[in-house]
């Protein structure tokens, strides 16, 4: 990620604060610019299908967290140096929500 890309975050966190973005907006804004897709799912889609919940809360946390590591290496390799658990549960989310 070039510096125009982590100003880029900047700006999107701004407007993601301010109310201008939704969440789902925000995450699939950073999946894309970290390059997270539905193959880095930790679930399969037809679980992702079968959830009943709006936040896919009935899928255990536990298997969004399972990809951490490596979704938190991908944000690093991409020039963000903070990345957190909660992020990468977001973005795992937001991608999930697109199926």
């Amino acid at each position: 990620m070039n510096d125009n890309m982590l100003n880029g975050t900047e700006n999107l966190r701004k407007d993601y604060m301010d109310g201008k973005i939704t969440h789902q907006d925000y995450y699939m804004k950073i999946a894309g610019m970290i390059g997270v897709g539905k193959r880095h799912l930790p679930v399969s889609e037809k679980t992702i299908r079968k959830s009943t919940d709006e936040h896919l809360n009935d899928i255990p946390l536990i298997e969004w967290d399972s990809m951490h590591p490596i979704i938190h290496s991908m944000a690093n390799r991409a020039g963000l140096k903070t990345w957190s658990l909660s992020e990468t549960v977001c973005v795992l989310k937001a991608v999930a929500k697109t199926i």
